[in-house]
């Protein structure tokens, strides 16, 4: 029975109430994270209508061991990877199935550095989920509860995630003049992401961020990256001007899109010219996803950085906003250096920091200050 691979490069995956996301195989599968991890478990989910029911799954396997849930609710996956090292956790969990529509679902685990787990304890914990199920397991159907869903989140880890971030800025309005067009896919950053940037002092026109269990990723977010494109043609086809009172008709300096968890970003290449590089970099850091090179706008998932290791996750900050990207960056579980100052040493960095990729399966972020 143990043929079929549960995980792969960014967790289980599968069509919700299909296995391995059928009843069984959910409360096998939170059992033997229970087993693994032990103590404090973060778990968080997207906005899909199948997500309560998983958790709720999850957590009655969770309840075989001596583990303990704690809900977070809605909330993105950077969150959960921030505060399950931040806070102490021994490992976390989001449930969602990324950039995939509503009727997927999946489950990524977090060791409690706020990593994926790596490839041995992945191993070990499908072992356990295939000792735990019956022969018929993978054969169970279940249809999925049709939950209403929303943004909303009263747990208050999204402020408490906001509150760690904000820390990383001494100048709490640097965004101040700044217009930003911001799809949310109707999924996990719909409430935090306009949230934060409107507290640096942005200007926020906020898309799709009104989610309801079945449009998560539906044409919007970085999927559907038209959806941003007509936006930003909108709001630049408005009138000029940057005062308080022209605010409203004002054009848009910057425009980005999440995915339906928040892990993955696109950002239109012809704004990129338009703003100051960190812009791009904060988003970069919030989103803790996707690829800005020096220079250049490629975008890559998480499943593609897995398929083309020569690829190194870098955000390199030109100029000095006076922001600690570095902290803010190690905060996020990714792999940090800065500030770099001796142009000698940037390309060691960069070696450094593709090491790091490919052992550690995270970020490398370079907070260089030469100009």
């Amino acid at each position: 029975m143990n043929s079929t691979k549960l995980f792969g490069t960014d967790g289980i995956r599968a069509r919700a109430g299909e296995f391995p996301l059928n009843s069984p195989a959910i409360a096998a599968i939170g059992r033997a994270i229970g087993e693994k991890l032990v103590g404090k478990i973060f778990i968080g989910q997207d906005t899909r209508m199948s997500s309560p029911w998983i958790f709720q799954l999850l957590r009655q396997g969770l309840s075989q061991t001596s583990a303990a849930a704690t809900d977070a609710g809605v909330i993105p996956t950077p969150a959960i990877a921030l505060l399950t090292k931040s806070l102490g956790y021994s490992g976390g969990v989001m449930i969602s199935a990324s950039h995939n529509a509503y009727e997927d679902n999946g489950i990524k685990v977090f060791g409690a550095d706020g990593t994926k787990l790596n490839d041995s304890d992945e191993a070990q914990v499908e072992k356990r989920i295939f000792e735990l199920l019956g022969s018929d397991a993978q054969k169970h159907t279940d249809d999925a509860p049709q939950t209403a869903v929303s943004a909303s989140n009263t747990t208050g880890w999204l402020e408490r995630y906001q509150e760690i971030l904000l820390s990383h800025f001494p100048k709490r309005n640097w965004l101040a003049g700044v217009r930003i067009v911001l799809d949310c896919a109707n999924g996990a950053m719909s409430e935090i992401a306009p949230r934060l940037l409107k507290k640096l002092g942005a200007d926020v026109v906020v898309t799709h961020a009104s989610p309801d269990g079945t449009n998560i990723n539906a044409g919007c977010g970085a999927v559907h990256v038209e959806a941003l494109q007509a936006e930003m043609s909108a709001a630049n086809a408005s009138p000029t001007g940057h005062s308080h009172q022209q605010m409203k008709n004002a054009p848009a300096d910057f425009g980005v899109a999440f995915d339906g968890d928040g892990d993955y970003m696109y950002v239109p290449t012809a704004i990129w010219t338009a703003v100051h590089h960190h812009i791009p970099l904060l988003l970069f850091v919030l989103n803790n996803g996707g690829y800005i090179g020096e220079g250049g706008h490629q975008v890559y998932t998480a499943e593609q950085r897995e398929r083309s290791k020569e690829h190194l996750d870098i955000a390199i900050e030109i100029k000095n906003p006076n922001i600690d990207i570095a902290g803010l960056a190690r905060a996020q579980g990714a792999y940090a250096e800065g500030p770099i100052e001796d142009p000698n040493e940037l390309e060691p960095a960069i070696q450094r920091g593709f090491k790091a990729m490919k052992e550690q399966s995270t970020i490398a972020v370079l907070d260089v200050k030469v100009e």
